[in-house]
């Protein structure tokens, strides 16, 4: 199956369970619909920025962003697991650290020609990926602000103490990312980043 209909699917398949809860929250609970659009909003905006612009990303970056997603806001906010499961937002900043961290390394990859990066000092990337996945950890606070105080959410628990631990899990993570990708450069291949390099290359020879 091609990489980009397993993207449309992924995609689909969330519209699909958007939609049904949608109607179920039509009878059961309107006011949870502005979460719904939310969600709808965030996946749209997504689809568009990570696979419609001229920087190629790999299939593993999307739909590993749609679960976050998924798990966040849909799970954390529609469903309440943020009041259901106590670490529930510590999961999510941790996993979002991973995921931005890469991000940051495929942004790397599509800004900077192959033969300009044989040049650079490796530490060149290491770097940029956990600086770019520790400025969204911040970033995604300042969008749980703001959906906390235009929905009248509870992302971040109205706690000092909780935004600042959420940055610094996601900073941990981006941190462990940038110990892989220097482990990848001048140690040992890790199949999963030789595996998005491929498909990055293989786009930009086209």
């Amino acid at each position: 199956m091609k990489k980009h209909n397993v993207n449309k699917i992924v995609t689909i398949l969330y519209i699909l369970i958007l939609a049904v809860t949608a109607i179920f929250f039509v009878f059961n609970n309107p006011k949870k619909l502005q979460i719904i659009l939310l969600c709808f909003g965030t996946l749209i905006l997504s689809y568009v920025v990570l696979l419609k612009t001229r920087i190629k990303m790999p299939s593993l970056i999307y739909i590993s962003t749609v679960i976050f997603i998924f798990m966040s806001q849909y799970l954390g906010n529609a469903m309440e697991l943020y009041f259901k499961i106590k670490h529930w937002d510590k999961i999510l900043h941790f996993t979002s650290g991973l995921i931005l961290g890469m991000l940051g390394y495929v942004v790397f990859l599509n800004l900077v020609p192959k033969e300009a990066r044989e040049k650079m000092n490796a530490w060149c990337s290491v770097i940029f990926s956990f600086l770019f996945g520790s400025a969204c950890a911040g970033i995604w606070e300042i969008y749980e602000f703001t959906v906390d105080h235009l929905l009248g959410l509870l992302c971040q628990n109205n706690s000092l103490v909780d935004t600042m631990s959420d940055i610094i899990a996601g900073t941990i993570t981006a941190l462990i990312i940038a110990i892989m990708l220097w482990v990848h450069q001048n140690k040992k291949k890790i199949k999963v980043i030789s595996y998005m390099e491929k498909e990055i290359e293989d786009h930009h020879k086209k």
